[in-house]
């Protein structure tokens, strides 16, 4: 139970630490797409968001990985489908990581 806890806990910090790493000038917010995200969710175009703006915009992408998850569409989510979607999410990350680290060798040349 502790080994979890300290896992979470290192797991929020890593990604704290991402995000922090990446909120610099907005061009992060660009390159992945985050600022387009923020105009999708601004539903009447005000410049920013109300809550119930943010809560509908996450409860869609809530929705959206949920049906992902849901590999059989019976509205469920059994241990069998959180493992493959978790094992494709660390791969994808993975992925992400070494083009993180391979456009990073570039420009350091």
């Amino acid at each position: 139970m502790k080994f979890r806890k300290t896992s979470a806990l290192a797991a929020m910090l890593s990604l704290f630490a991402f995000g922090f790493a990446h909120a610099g000038d907005g061009e992060a917010c660009d390159k992945h797409g985050h600022k387009d995200g923020m105009k999708k969710a601004d539903t009447n175009s005000d410049g920013k968001l109300s809550y119930d703006e943010y809560r509908t915009s996450h409860e869609k992408r809530m929705e959206k990985h949920f049906k992902r998850m849901d590999a059989n569409s019976d509205g469920f989510v059994d241990a069998t489908e959180k493992q493959a979607a978790r094992d494709k999410m660390r791969e994808r990350f993975k992925k992400h990581h070494e083009k993180m680290q391979q456009d990073s060798d570039k420009t350091s040349s």
